[in-house]
């Protein structure tokens, strides 16, 4: 009976050890894949580490959302109406086709001031929890200041070059971005006339007065994401 087991699992073994090689040859692909992938994000740096941060050999970025997810809530000094729906729609472009979870929550830590704590828009006072050995930090809070002196466009649906302004919804999106673990991008870099639709959403100073096309994710910025959060907790791209 022994025997007879052995030699009728004998036309099995072949097919057990092809499927192992193929997982292998599958595994180790998509760590090439990644590597590869990780190659042509070379514009842009991930947060952290003091002044932007860096991408790790590995693709690992040190700043990242636990598992995706993050709350904010606006304090009082933010204008109601269309200010808070530019803001708010400038975190959404982030969360389109992704994990990505920004959560409004009336009692997050982290908030979004109206002030003139910083020019234009930044983000600050980090409270980062160190994961250790991994080079991937949490992001557990940090506060999002938007410029209260600017003549903002708060049009959402305005067409490039027929608001004078800044558009908010344009700067709302490049600092959440900095919110969830990003740094610049210098794609678009210099770009000051025109449309162009390569301009990445984390291009520092491509956002002047008339211009919206920060408004949409580049290319630059969707690998960005990939790489983090990918690499951080394998949600696809």
């Amino acid at each position: 009976m022994v025997r007879r087991g052995v030699r009728n699992t004998l036309p099995v073994l072949p097919l057990l050890i092809g499927a192992l090689i193929s997982i292998a040859f599958w595994w180790f692909g998509e760590q090439r894949a990644d590597a590869t992938h990780g190659s042509v994000t070379s514009h842009w740096t991930c947060r952290g580490g003091g002044l932007g941060g860096s991408v790790g050999g590995d693709g690992d970025c040190f700043d990242h959302w636990s598992y995706a997810d993050n709350t904010w809530h606006w304090l009082a000094e933010v204008p109601t109406g269309a200010t808070r729906t530019a803001i708010s729609a400038g975190h959404s472009v982030w969360e389109a086709g992704h994990a990505l979870n920004n959560v409004y929550d009336s009692g997050s830590v982290s908030h979004v001031h109206y002030d003139t704590d910083c020019t234009v828009g930044c983000v600050a006072n980090y409270v980062i929890t160190d994961v250790s050995g991994t080079g991937n930090d949490h992001i557990e809070s940090y506060q999002l200041h938007i410029d209260s002196s600017q003549s903002w466009n708060t049009n959402t649906s305005a067409a490039h070059g027929s608001f004078s302004g800044r558009d908010l919804m344009s700067t709302a999106a490049h600092e959440w971005g900095h919110g969830a673990g990003f740094g610049h991008s210098t794609s678009g870099l210099g770009h000051s006339s025109g449309v162009n639709n390569a301009v990445a959403t984390m291009c520092p100073g491509c956002g002047p007065p008339g211009h919206s096309e920060r408004r949409d994710l580049s290319s630059d910025d969707v690998a960005a994401r990939c790489q983090v959060y990918r690499h951080a907790h394998n949600y696809a791209c």
